[in-house]
């Protein structure tokens, strides 16, 4: 115990790891129903993907299902060189989804 008191002393750690818990109590809450998305590595790796896209959304202010709604709307004909515009990272906080996503 020793070795941690310089670590406890800057009290720039946290002693549990609740915050870490609470972010993936819905990922566990939902593994039962996920089985069969994720039953495979390709699976595995999509469901990773999609739940990334959505805890980035979450981060930036964004609903995330309200946003993975209006992605699935527009992307069938989004033009393919600018994808990149529809994800959460490339949302400004100024415009709202809707505004920066409309295809020029």
């Amino acid at each position: 115990m020793e070795s941690l008191n310089p670590l406890y002393g800057r009290r720039c750690f946290e002693i549990d790891n609740n915050l870490v818990g609470n972010s993936i109590r819905p990922i566990a809450i939902g593994r039962p129903d996920l089985s069969g998305f994720a039953g495979s590595h390709d699976g595995a790796r999509w469901a990773a993907i999609l739940y990334t896209l959505l805890a980035t959304a979450e981060l930036k202010g964004l609903e995330p299902k309200s946003w993975l709604k209006e992605l699935l709307k527009k992307i069938p004909d989004y033009p393919m060189s600018r994808l990149e515009e529809l994800l959460p990272v490339s949302i400004n906080q100024e415009n709202s989804p809707q505004e920066v996503n409309n295809v020029a």
